[in-house]
């Protein structure tokens, strides 16, 4: 795992789904389309009553609309929240993974919660057994404790298709085109990680900060605003060290390598998810 303090996005409320979007280039406020489901997100908050590995029975909280969100991502990143883990709890491993539309488990993969209080950003492709999301398909992505199964949440995801003009637009869009032009189409997951990327490269920009600010105002989850966020970063061969190795696992699940967090001098490279770079073609991968 890697970890950066960010911020990020300014923006409004949501709207139906639509398969297809269209460009809009010109700088406006967005209203973010829902996932295509009437079942909505569970995305956690308040204190559990089942118990906790979190201090004060804190729970873990999804960063998206009550509705989920849309994606034109194969392997979209998502932001949680983290609280700060009881000190007996601490490497507490989560599981994480994915529903499809019939509520059927296709993947699932054991990742590595931080030690401290933090919004998490992680990229659904973990390993080589990653499901990538189909266009026009809602899906619901999850994470809860392999400890303590009532720290939950499970969030609704579209993928939809941008059309030729979109596509088009996103080649030529510098990043903070590209955030405009996914803000102003309501493509929740994507504007979300430009804004990360604007903001690490930006650390100080007072304006980012506010938006930030206003972006959780959105999800109702304002109280975090000043939590860093960190980057969990997947495994590859390069990063499976003996270290990564030693994590506990009460409930064995499939690829159980868990991530690892680095310390923050060795982000010099600009944020790209883990084999991901934000999408610019049609199908929702880099040309």
């Amino acid at each position: 795992m890697r970890f950066k303090v960010i911020g990020a996005i300014a923006l409004l409320c949501i709207t139906g789904l639509e398969t297809e979007v269209r460009a809009n280039t010109s700088i406006q406020l967005s209203q973010f389309r829902p996932a295509d489901t009437t079942k909505p997100a569970y995305r956690g908050g308040g204190v559990s009553r089942g118990g906790s590995v979190f201090e004060g029975g804190s729970s873990l909280i999804a960063l998206t609309p009550v509705r989920g969100g849309v994606t034109i991502a194969e392997y979209p990143t998502l932001l949680v929240y983290v609280p700060q883990p009881e000190e007996s709890l601490t490497n507490s491993p989560v599981e994480m993974g994915l529903k499809d539309e019939e509520d059927h488990v296709i993947y699932k993969t054991i990742i590595q919660l931080p030690p401290q209080e933090s919004i998490i950003a992680i990229n659904l492709k973990q390993d080589e057994t990653s499901i990538s999301l189909e266009p026009n398909k809602t899906y619901r992505w999850y994470i809860y404790s392999t400890r303590i199964d009532s720290d939950y949440i499970e969030v609704p995801i579209t993928r939809i298709r941008p059309d030729e003009e979109l596509s088009q637009a996103l080649e030529k869009a510098n990043l903070q085109e590209r955030f405009n032009l996914y803000n102003q189409n309501g493509i929740w997951y994507e504007a979300l990680l430009a804004l990360f990327e604007l903001r690490r490269a930006n650390p100080n920009d007072i304006t980012l900060i506010q938006e930030w600010k206003e972006l959780l105002h959105f999800v109702e989850i304002e109280k975090i605003a000043d939590v860093p966020l960190l980057l969990i970063e997947a495994p590859t061969s390069q990063n499976k060290t003996p270290d990564s190795l030693e994590i506990s696992e009460p409930n064995p699940m499939p690829n159980p390598m868990p991530n690892r967090v680095k310390s923050d001098t060795e982000l010099t490279s600009p944020f790209r998810p883990p084999e991901q770079r934000i999408p610019h073609g049609p199908d929702g991968g880099s040309r």
